[in-house]
């Protein structure tokens, strides 16, 4: 199955992209935690925590995270969830609360997904 999606992946990898920004309004958070986005595509870590794209969190409205851009493909469904992590070890806290996972088919040449 790992093979299959690396596969899929790579004959991916021709299509255009689109540069996505994810931001999430998550409250509680704590100082020593940090939100991630985990996905599907290899740019988001495939689904593995350790490689999910850190967000940042916002100076003025501190329950807003926002990630750097990630180039997606055009047009591809992606499936992706936000994640807590702990800031020194990495580890895992949580998962967000929402029981299935999210989705984006990115389009244009920049896109913001705003789940709040």
């Amino acid at each position: 199955r790992a093979r299959l999606g690396a596969a899929i992946e790579a004959m991916s990898g021709n299509l255009p992209r689109v540069k996505v920004f994810f931001r999430w309004v998550c409250e509680g958070v704590l100082p020593q935690e940090d939100v991630r986005v985990v996905g599907a595509s290899e740019a988001l870590g495939a689904w593995h925590t350790e490689l999910a794209v850190p967000l940042i969190r916002d100076e003025v409205e501190e329950s807003c995270w926002t990630s750097k851009g990630v180039f997606l493909a055009l047009s591809k469904l992606t499936q992706y969830k936000y994640v807590i992590c702990d800031r020194t070890s990495g580890e895992v806290v949580r998962w967000e609360a929402r029981e299935a996972n999210r989705e984006v088919w990115p389009t244009g040449g920049r896109l913001v997904v705003e789940d709040d």
